[in-house]
């Protein structure tokens, strides 16, 4: 999501980049987020194996985290 067009023309809260652009992108083929990643072309830049886990609140700005 963070190289998304919406996210980087506005201050999207994480709940808003939840809502505006993950549900959107993956409501119709029902599946996680990382799946679409996976399938892009850009892949091995965006997705790899966890190395640490980031626990953020909703309501702040998604640039932020």
């Amino acid at each position: 999501a963070a190289s998304h067009p919406q996210i980087a023309e506005q201050k999207l809260t994480t709940s808003q980049v939840c809502e505006l652009i993950v549900k959107a992108e993956t409501s119709a083929s029902r599946c996680a987020y990382l799946d679409l990643l996976k399938q892009r072309l850009d892949a091995t830049t965006l997705v790899g194996k966890a190395t640490v886990f980031v626990s953020h609140a909703w309501k702040y700005d998604f640039n932020d985290v």
